[in-house]
Order: structure tokens, then sequence, then C-alpha cells
């Protein structure tokens, strides 16, 4: 089923910061802070000097100094979320139906995006003591708008309050096949019987994406596997480019160069 999201007038989710009315609306309040931070550098104190002839030179000296410095932090402090009890999906037929996903609110998260961005500076570098010190606050919300395009592809079952639902599958895979209203007008004795046929696709599940950018519910799932396989490669690339520096800096001709370095050095200290 592909429309537009809806919900029942008076049973909308409330956004607290753009006061819009949504089907879902995760709100979050960020604090932006800087923290005081410390950390030991070592600092040349005296250059050595190279051995030349019957001079064995020296070595440089360094000293440990603490060094600290303002770097920005930030914290979420508050985080809630609003969902309306139902949501539709309205393809313009005159009859709408209710999804019913496994987890409605992981579902309508998983679908929102950021709609509100405001943030706020601070009057004063206020809390965190000493070694904070707070520069403002942002506040976000990501929700799930009215009249999104949507795709669904589900169960469809009628409950038992006769509302048309779209629902994870309570039957078989065999059982369950995909209606082509096109195919059944033009050749109906041939959809007959496609649907008194077991179905040959296996592990049928509830599928629902808001669409946005995209045309169609399979170019969703395409571009995350695309995505997916995009990030497994650029890791194994990474992996394989370590792999070969460490064999590289770790072959026995170049530690035994290291070795003749080293006790070449040692020597002319000791003479």
């Amino acid at each position: 089923v592909r429309g537009q999201i809806w919900v029942p007038p008076g049973d909308e989710a409330h956004a607290p910061f753009s006061g819009e009315l949504v089907a879902f609306c995760e709100s979050t309040v960020v604090r932006l802070y800087d923290e005081w931070v410390t950390r030991q550098e070592r600092h040349l104190v005296k250059s050595g000097r190279p051995a030349v002839d019957g001079d064995p030179g020296s070595d440089s000296e360094y000293e440990e100094v603490e060094c600290g410095t303002w770097e920005a932090r930030e914290e979420t402090v508050e985080r809630w979320r609003s969902l309306t009890a139902q949501i539709y999906i309205d393809d313009g037929s005159g009859e709408r139906a209710l999804m019913r996903p496994r987890d409605l609110d992981a579902w309508a998260c998983n679908n929102s995006e950021l709609t509100y961005v405001r943030t706020e500076e601070a009057l004063a570098h206020l809390g965190g003591g000493a070694m904070q010190r707070t520069r403002g606050w942002r506040r976000e919300e990501r929700c799930l708008s009215l009249g999104d395009r949507c795709e669904v592809l589900g169960e469809a079952r009628v409950d038992e309050g006769g509302r048309l639902t779209i629902c994870e599958p309570h039957v078989p895979s065999e059982q369950l096949h995909r209606l082509d209203s096109p195919r059944r007008a033009r050749r109906p004795r041939a959809a007959l019987a496609d649907w008194e046929r077991p179905s040959a696709l296996r592990h049928k599940a509830f599928l629902g994406a808001v669409l946005r950018e995209y045309s169609s519910l399979e170019k969703v799932h395409l571009a995350e596997v695309v995505c997916w396989r995009c990030w497994k490669r650029l890791f194994y690339a990474l992996g394989a480019t370590f792999l070969l520096r460490a064999v590289r800096f770790s072959s026995p001709a170049l530690i035994s160069r290291r070795l003749f370095l080293e006790t070449s050095k040692s020597r002319r200290r000791a003479g």
C-alpha cells in the first residue's frame, strides 16, 4: 500500500518546541559546554650533541609539562517521545489502512527525520564548577509528519472492529499472495490461478518506510544495501592497508638493520 501518513483528528502527537501536530516526535535538549582538560606534554629543554671524532656526544634532555585548554563538549540532558495511538496510511481510495508493525514506536522513530533545531546561548558561563562552563543549549525535534509519503508491505486483515489493517503475517508465507489489480483486471483467470498456487516467496514480514527522496520501498532498501556494502568495502580496504604496513615494518631485514644501527651507536658511545 502506498499513500500518506494520516492520524484521526484529535489523536495527533504534539511537538513541544515547534508546536506542530505530528504522528511521532522525539524531543531532545542538549547542553553545550566547555571543559578544562589537562595533559602532560614532553618539551625539549636541551638539544643533544651528535658523536663526532672523539666526542661521544650527548642525548637531548626533556621535561614533562602540564598543559591545559578548554575543549568543547555536549551532553543530552533530556529526551522524551510523543506517539499517537494509531497511524493510518491513506492511499486515496477512500478506505484508510491501519499500520500495525511489531513495534510502532521503534518504526516511527526509525522513519522520523530532523525537523527542528534551535540553539540558545547562555547569558553567562553557568554550572559545572571551575572545570566546566556552560555555553548554551540545543533543542532538537525528530518527527514523523502528517502527510509524509509512505509505502507499506504486510498482511492485509480486517480486525474485530471492521478496520483494514496492514500487519505482521499471521499465516505461513505460502498462503500470502501479492495483489496485482491491473493483472487481475486484464487476465482474471491467470490471476485466480496465481492465487490458488502456493506463493514461492519465503520469510515474508512487515516492511514499511517513509519514501521522501525515494520513489518506492524497494529503492529505499536498495540504498540501505548499497550503503552497507560501501562501508564493508571501506573497512576491508583499511584493514588490508594496516596489515601491509605491519608486515612491512616488521620484516626480518628491517629489524636486523635497526639492531645494527643501535649496536653501532652503543659502541661509539662506549669508545
